[in-house]
C-alpha cells in the first residue's frame, strides 16, 4: 500500500524528485562531522577513547548512509557546538 502510495505521488508529481535545494556534503565536510561526533562524545564521557567499541563506525555508516547537504551538515555540527558549551558538556 505504501509503495502503492508513492507510486501515485510520484505520478503525480507530488513528491520532488529533482535536485535539492544545496548541494551534497563533500567527504571533508562529513569527515570534519564525524571527528567533531567523536571529539564531543569523548568530552561527555559517552565515548571511551581507550575502548570506543563500535560506536564510531555505526556513526560513521549512518552519516556516510543519509547523504546530507551541506546545510546539514553545518546545522549538525552547529548543534554539537552548542551542546559541548551546556554546564556539564
Amino acid at each position: 500500500v505504501v509503495c502503492y502510495e508513492i507510486y501515485r505521488q510520484l505520478e503525480r508529481g507530488g513528491i520532488e524528485t529533482g535536485e535539492w535545494d544545496r548541494a551534497p556534503a563533500t567527504s571533508a565536510q562529513i569527515e570534519g562531522l564525524i571527528g567533531h561526533f567523536e571529539a564531543e562524545l569523548v568530552a561527555s564521557g559517552f565515548l571511551d577513547p581507550d575502548n570506543p567499541g563500535q560506536t564510531m563506525t555505526r556513526l560513521r555508516r549512518l552519516l556516510t548512509r543519509v547523504t546530507p547537504d551541506e546545510t546539514e551538515v553545518a546545522m549538525l555540527r552547529g548543534i554539537l557546538k552548542q551542546l559541548g558549551k551546556a554546564p556539564g558538556g
